[in-house]
Parts: structure tokens; sequence; C-alpha cells
């Protein structure tokens, strides 16, 4: 993607998108493997472990190759997290529901677990652990992930120059 004449010029390999349910979904079920494949690169994802967390959720595998394509959409969605605009370090579950904005872009905790999944099979967020100093407190490292902007912002004109800018060098 660039500009021409002040208007977004779309690239093939990336359109930024808002953080919204549809776009998880979206993202999740395209990199999501169903079944083992013989041949298919795989990477995992559990966003509880039991050991860590005293909770578990099911182990989810993708396609490295779909995760590879889809790498920057992901890391753009979870930018648009409001702890990762607050530079903050760490991510308490239920706040990932707040958009940078200010506003709850999801209310559903499912949908939150496929964002969580796509970060970690990505690398972007670290596994989920319970807080020492408060064991109600569960919370990934958001170390890895960098401020985006949602297309429909009024500042992402001007704002997307510079992350391309910083993206190509």
């Amino acid at each position: 993607m660039g500009f021409r004449n002040g208007k977004i010029i779309r690239n093939e390999s990336f359109e930024p998108e808002e953080l919204t349910e549809w776009n998880v979904k979206v993202i999740h079920r395209r990199c999501l493997l169903e079944k083992p494949e013989v041949g298919i690169r795989t990477a995992y994802a559990q966003v509880f472990k039991k050991s860590s967390t005293g909770k578990e959720t099911p182990f989810v595998r993708f396609k490295k190759e779909a995760l590879e394509k889809d790498r920057e959409n992901i890391e753009f969605l979870l930018g648009q997290i409001k702890a990762v605009h607050s530079g903050s370090r760490i991510l308490p579950f239920d706040y990932g529901m707040v958009h940078y904005s200010g506003k709850v872009w999801t209310t559903d905790s499912n949908i939150l677990i496929q964002l969580y999944e796509l970060g970690l099979a990505t690398g972007n967020l670290t596994p989920f652990v319970r807080s020492e100093k408060n064991p109600e407190k569960i919370f990934t490292i958001i170390d890895m992930c960098s401020p985006t902007l949602a297309p429909n912002d009024p500042n992402f004109a001007e704002w997307y120059k510079e992350y391309q800018a910083k993206k190509s060098g």
C-alpha cells in the first residue's frame, strides 16, 4: 500500500483493517488448521495453560504459511488494543476488549481468545500467566506489539505514511 495524490493505494498483500469481531474471525478461520495434514507446516497456540493460569483453553493448530501471509494483518489488529497504545508492557486478559478509541470492540471472550491465539502463534504475545501479586489477574506480555490506527481514524492517512516509511527502512 502507498499513497498517490494524497489517496491510499491498496497493495494486494496487505490492507489495513479495523479491529472488529468480523476481521478477527476471518483471519482466524483462514489460518486455522482443522486437521493435521502431511506437508503442512504448523504453529500452535494455547491461550490458557492449566500449569500457568489454573485454567485451560484448547490447543489450536494453525497453518504456518497462512500465518506468515497474515502476519502484518494480525500485528495491525493487535496494535489497535488500548493497552498497546498506552505503552503498557502487560495486557490483562479482559483489557484486550478495549479499542484504543476507548470503545469496547468485543464482549465475546471467544473472539478475544481467537485474537490472542493469532498473537501467540505469530510470536506477538507471550503465553498468559497468573500474576503472583494478584492471583485473579491473568496477563500476557505485549512488548512485541506496536500501536496502529484503524483505517477509519481521522489521523490514519498521515500516520500510515510514517508507518510505511518505518516498515520500508
